[in-house]
């Protein structure tokens, strides 16, 4: 929104129109006023505490698998980089990109004969880093908030489950998938959100640490890593048969 009004007063200030569809694609809450998103009316009577639940947005066709059936998706990390998917899905979840600033990089430069160090060299621009996952692993997302915006972001999705009861969710999933994917360890936590030009080397996690532009999700993540860190086998998506989590779960419909 910062650039877009910024970009309007260029434009004034040289004496142009503002170009036709140059809102095409740009990536925006979906306003409705004066009437109440159909997201809103759908939980009018429900009293959410924040920390009490997680929820699972997405496509009625999928979510009522996993609601009445307990068939649970579970996708390689790497699926998330196609290039098919929106702003708000598609990430490189194998890799962590962050950026120092010159002034704040240190850099020697080294006689290649001797060894030893000749003197110290200011970058001319940004230093780009790569924190990287050596294999592919398993994910599935949740968020720990109901926000109006994500319905649209998470691929237009037309309902959400919310999970009452998280805490037996994770169990039930973990349960099935150890007798699946045997040795793999999972791990549950909340990403960690980071701005990439100030971080600090220590909070370069690729697993559970994302660039703070996805910070409106508040994303909650479950993740297994394969038992053997030189893991290089493709992995594709997996399902787990948990059962019915309509005891733990409801199912709202937009």
């Amino acid at each position: 929104m910062m650039k877009l009004t910024h970009i309007r007063e260029e434009f004034f200030l040289r004496g142009h129109d503002f170009p036709e569809n140059v809102l095409k694609g740009i990536n925006l809450p979906k306003f409705t006023y004066p009437e109440p998103p159909k997201s809103a009316i759908a939980i009018k009577e429900k009293d959410l505490i924040a920390g009490k639940y997680l929820i699972k947005y997405g496509k009625v066709e999928h979510l009522r698998k996993i609601f009445e059936e307990g068939v649970v998706r579970i996708a390689p990390a790497s699926s998330y980089k196609d290039p098919s998917l929106n702003y708000a899905i598609g990430d490189d979840e194998l890799r962590l990109t962050t950026y120092g600033l010159p002034k704040e990089v240190k850099m020697t430069v080294i006689d290649h004969k001797t060894g030893e160090e000749k003197g110290s060299l200011i970058p001319m621009s940004n230093i780009t880093y790569y924190s990287e996952c050596k294999t592919d692993y398993y994910v599935f997302c949740l968020s720990m908030i109901y926000d109006h915006r994500l319905f649209d972001d998470f691929d237009k999705a037309d309902c959400c489950i919310i999970i009452n009861k998280p805490g037996d969710l994770l169990r039930r999933i973990e349960y099935v998938a150890s007798q699946i994917l045997s040795g793999w360890k999972m791990f549950n936590m909340p990403i960690t959100y980071l701005d990439p030009f100030n971080t600090q080397e220590e909070e370069h996690i690729p697993f559970f640490t994302k660039n703070f532009k996805y910070a409106y999700q508040f994303e909650y993540r479950l993740a297994w890593l394969p038992p053997n860190p030189n893991f290089k086998e493709k992995i594709d998506y997996l399902f787990l048969k948990i059962g019915s989590i309509k005891d733990i779960a409801e199912l709202i419909l937009l």
